[in-house]
């Protein structure tokens, strides 16, 4: 859909390419690799900057991520990268919780099986009130 939103722009504009009209289009079109990415990288980018401000370092931080869609789950993958544990995440079906850890890389291979994080082992179910009454570090409002 967005290399054809491209394209009318291009051909309102007299035939001539606009490839940053738009994103999210095709590579082949002018896309940019990463970009299912790009969001939650960003969103990191933006968490070690404040983290570096208030003098709280990330490795051994405390995560919660509200959301595991495209953006909280690639966030939740480059915060564990940055070393920060975390221990809730909260999807549209439902949340879990786990104070010793949650790994997003296994919690995404097991919603692909699953279809929901829900059940995922090791954890139990939380509430959004839940989500937010945490203590943490981070916290990331991703949904």
């Amino acid at each position: 859909i967005m290399a054809w939103m491209m394209d009318e722009f291009s051909k309102y504009k007299g035939g001539i390419t606009y490839p940053g009209v738009v994103t999210g289009k095709p590579i082949i079109v002018g896309g940019s690799l990463g970009r299912g990415e790009a969001t939650g990288r960003g969103c990191v980018i933006a968490v070690r900057e404040a983290a570096k401000r208030l003098g709280i370092k990330l490795q051994g931080a405390i995560g919660v991520v509200q959301g595991f869609g495209n953006v909280g789950s690639a966030t939740a993958r480059f915060l564990a990268k940055e070393g920060v544990k975390i221990i809730a995440i909260m999807e549209v079906d439902g949340g879990i919780f786990n104070a010793e850890g949650i790994d997003p890389e296994k919690l995404i291979a097991y919603r692909e099986k699953a279809g929901t994080i829900t059940t995922y082992p090791g954890s139990r179910p939380i509430d959004n009130q839940e989500l937010f009454a945490l203590e943490c570090d981070v916290l990331v409002p991703a949904a």
